[in-house]
């Protein structure tokens, strides 16, 4: 139980950060650019995440066929699988998913908006939109 626990931490914070930071992101745009572009920033980010998956599925697929995997079939439905199936299931529920942690956290520490550099921004729109709407009345 208290494996499930820290591991839905885990793969929670994996899931919910990326969705968390993209708003930012589209702010600076918005402030760079002058345009909200949210759908394009959404869309880009959901089929990302779609073809990783994809490519996550196919990697997995294929390592488990070079380790020998057995098709379960109408007469074995649960064959004994090699040890190297085994070692390579493991590695892939706990390796592989730590290494590419590791690696995004690497990542976020080149991220640019910090908490005050997203204050910032949002106090720039606000004085842009504020600018705007002065304009608009003349």
């Amino acid at each position: 139980m208290g494996t499930c626990v820290l591991v839905g931490f885990g793969v929670g914070i994996t899931l919910l950060i990326p969705w968390a930071m993209l708003p930012d992101i589209i702010e600076l745009d918005e402030l760079e650019t002058g345009k909200r572009r949210e759908a394009i920033f959404y869309g880009i980010f959901v089929m990302i995440q779609k073809i990783a998956f994809a490519v996550a599925l196919l990697m997995s697929t294929i390592s488990l066929g070079w380790a020998n995997y057995i098709t379960p079939t109408d007469d074995n439905l649960t064959p004994q699988q090699p040890d190297s199936v085994i070692l390579t299931l493991r590695l892939f529920m706990s390796f592989l998913p730590i290494a590419f942690t590791l690696l995004t956290f690497i990542c976020m520490l080149f991220y640019p908006i910090t908490k005050e550099k997203h204050e910032e921004i949002k106090k720039m729109l606000e004085e842009k939109k504020q600018k705007a709407k002065i304009a608009e009345r003349f």
